[in-house]
């Protein structure tokens, strides 16, 4: 199964879900062949507003969710960029013209799973004290 091949995505926004923007479609263009990858869908200030808004309101909910929830959440999506690294990686080659070495989808899976250890952190701020270290060894 492609990860990137449902082509419902073409010539949409995200906006909790693919749906159309108001603004016009552009073309995805590979910088190497000038072959045409896609459409890509444009947003107006008017649809990053309903953007902003909904997020807002997912937020809050997203914040309101246990902790072991949201970090499955984000090993999910590393486990989803590591199954299906080959192919994303030769997307961005095509799509942005850069060597594989920069396209690694899996530092980009490394991130979503420190993130996911984050979830589970204390809140606030833990400074390590190099003082407290030196009188227990003391």
């Amino acid at each position: 199964m492609q990860l990137l091949g449902d082509r419902k995505w073409q010539g949409k926004i995200f906006s909790g879900g693919w749906i159309d923007g108001g603004g016009d479609t552009y073309a995805s263009v590979e910088p190497a062949t000038m072959q045409q990858l896609g459409e890509v869908g444009g947003a107006t200030p008017a649809d990053v507003g309903r953007a902003v808004q909904r997020a807002i309101k997912v937020q809050q909910g997203w914040a309101a969710t246990p902790y072991d929830r949201r970090a499955a959440v984000l090993r999910r999506a590393a486990d989803l960029l590591e199954e299906h690294q080959e192919e994303v990686e030769d997307w961005v080659v095509r799509e942005a013209g850069v060597p594989r070495y920069f396209a690694g989808a899996l530092g980009a899976a490394e991130e979503f799973r420190q993130a996911a250890a984050l979830a589970s952190a204390p809140r606030g701020q833990v400074l390590p004290s190099s003082r407290c270290c030196v009188r227990a060894c003391a």
